[in-house]
């Protein structure tokens, strides 16, 4: 993984270890809501997502269908994890959060200040969604947060997600 910039390198482990999807790795909180350290359990219950008309940017959903549960926290994960705390404090985010279901027509969603664990060297969140811009992200770790993004779309198998959280 000498290749994937350090900022990155727990994003990739969550990706692998534990079988998240790339928005739900970007939408990872630091907070028991996502990540119960006592019991070491991943807690996948939302996602990332941005969508500029709709909510204005970024914005945190539901997963997909059937995504939604509790994963078990690797040992190698929660180590990345922390490390990745100890050199990358978590940015305070405030987002529209609509994990508990899309708000009424003409009324806006609710707001949240979320402590997100993977963001760009700004402190901002990193659009999942940027396929054209991640196809040149293997440069420099000035595209740290491209990188992150480009390695984390690979979905690959992951006991942990067949047995947790599908």
């Amino acid at each position: 993984m000498k290749v994937v910039p350090d900022r990155c390198q727990a994003a990739i482990w969550c990706g692998a270890g534990e079988g998240l999807r790339l928005g739900e790795v970007l939408g990872l909180e630091n907070s028991e809501r996502c990540i119960d350290r006592s019991r070491q359990e991943l807690h996948v219950v939302q996602q990332l997502r941005f969508h500029k008309g709709q909510y204005g940017g970024f914005y945190l959903a539901r997963p997909k269908s059937g995504s939604v549960g509790d994963v078990d926290l690797d040992d190698h994960v929660a180590l990345a994890l922390g490390e990745h705390v100890r050199k990358y404090p978590p940015a305070l985010v405030e987002l529209p959060d609509i994990t508990g279901g899309t708000p009424d027509p003409g009324k806006r969603a609710k707001r949240r200040t979320v402590s997100l664990l993977f963001t760009d060297d700004q402190g901002k969140p990193i659009q999942p969604d940027r396929r054209a811009e991640r196809a040149t992200a293997f440069q420099p770790a000035d595209h740290a947060g491209d990188v992150c993004a480009l390695v984390a779309e690979e979905e690959p198998p992951s006991q942990h997600r067949q047995h947790g959280a599908s």
